[in-house]
């Protein structure tokens, strides 16, 4: 008998530490032997081999497989989801995009301050940049008299997200970026602004998405309902 509980002990632990389901394993020790005493064993067998792994790798080995496979998770919530909650689903349609020989004054007179956050420069229908409304409308005039243009002010061009990326990418470049708000192209080589994203909205999805999934482990409704992002006007 006390070999059969090493060997739950042993196996328990080597597979808290591959799959990183720690309490599965503990469950599935109790559903098969019925010994409480074991589980305790293997319990503590399962904490100790998780939480070295933890320490010295900082995931499981399973979650290291699907980094090499590209998959940029952290946790057993993130597995599925992820890749299908896509810029696509999140992104507004209903961008202020520009064209990039506006003038400023022009600008300030069709978007007064409240009327929008951001808007997004084209040059041929091609994004060049985001433009600050806020900073549009406290920018002086050039110093030779010349006026100024949406091309001038419009900053970060590569700064974008793509209808394919998911969330986990995009609060990376929301995050590298520094940028509240960021438009979203149709690609890399044709960059037509499609919409934009915000992070607060990206980050939400993502605390509703990840509180959902940890809900549904447990049995709990639902706490927070997850709502898409409203239409765009028609017209």
């Amino acid at each position: 008998e006390h070999h059969i509980a090493l060997m739950m002990v042993g196996m328990g632990s080597v597979a808290a530490a591959v799959i990183g389901a720690p309490l599965t394993m503990v469950f599935l020790v109790l559903e098969t032997t019925n010994d409480f005493p074991m589980t305790v064993a293997v319990m503590v067998g399962v904490i100790i081999s998780a939480t070295i792994v933890r320490l010295s790798f900082g995931y499981s080995f399973s979650t290291w497989r699907f980094h090499q496979r590209g998959l940029s998770i952290h946790s057993p919530h993130d597995v599925g989801w992820i890749a299908n909650l896509t810029v696509a689903r999140l992104m507004r349609a209903d961008a202020k995009v520009v064209d990039a020989e506006q003038t400023v004054a022009s600008l300030r007179e069709k978007y007064p301050l409240g009327s929008a956050k951001f808007l997004f420069a084209e040059d041929k229908g091609q994004f060049i940049g985001s433009i600050d409304l806020a900073r549009l409308h406290e920018i002086k005039s050039m110093p030779d008299g010349a006026p100024q243009t949406a091309r001038n002010v419009a900053a970060a061009p590569n700064a974008f997200l793509l209808p394919s990326q998911n969330i986990r990418i995009a609060l990376g470049l929301f995050n590298g970026t520094q940028l509240e708000t960021l438009p979203v192209v149709r690609s890399t080589t044709d960059r037509h602004v499609l919409g934009y994203l915000t992070e607060a909205y990206a980050l939400r999805r993502y605390n509703q998405e990840l509180e959902q999934r940890r809900n549904a482990d447990f049995g709990v409704s639902e706490l927070f309902p997850i709502s898409e992002p409203p239409e765009a006007p028609k017209g």
